[in-house]
């Protein structure tokens, strides 16, 4: 099932300092890097990235996903690829909960 959103959450419930970037594919299937960063950010904190209102627009109708960076530790991307950019003022969710080598990525 796809659900369109314009912007995306991340829970750190993680015993690590984190940070997250979202992803997207382009309309070849390619996987790029949207121009934002949360920044590193500890645990009981959140972030929220307004795709709508980045400096080089992701072209709505492309799938997106995040990628978690635990700092001195992995890197993993969310296993969901149900996600669709479009500009409508709706959110997805997700929670980082493990350790830095250990982690999940849950959607809320």
């Amino acid at each position: 099932m796809a659900i369109e959103v314009e912007k995306i959450s991340c829970v750190n419930s993680a015993a690590f300092v984190m940070e997250f970037k979202v992803k997207y594919a382009d309309e070849d299937g390619n996987e790029l890097n949207a121009d934002w960063s949360s920044g590193k950010y500890p645990v009981g904190q959140s972030r929220t990235c307004d795709l709508a209102e980045l400096s080089h627009p992701i072209p709505e109708g492309a799938p997106i996903w995040i990628q978690v960076h635990a700092i001195l530790g992995k890197t993993k991307t969310s296993n969901t690829h149900k996600f669709f950019y479009k500009k409508n003022k709706q959110s997805a969710s997700f929670k980082v909960t493990g350790t830095t080598l250990n982690f999940s990525i849950h959607e809320l």
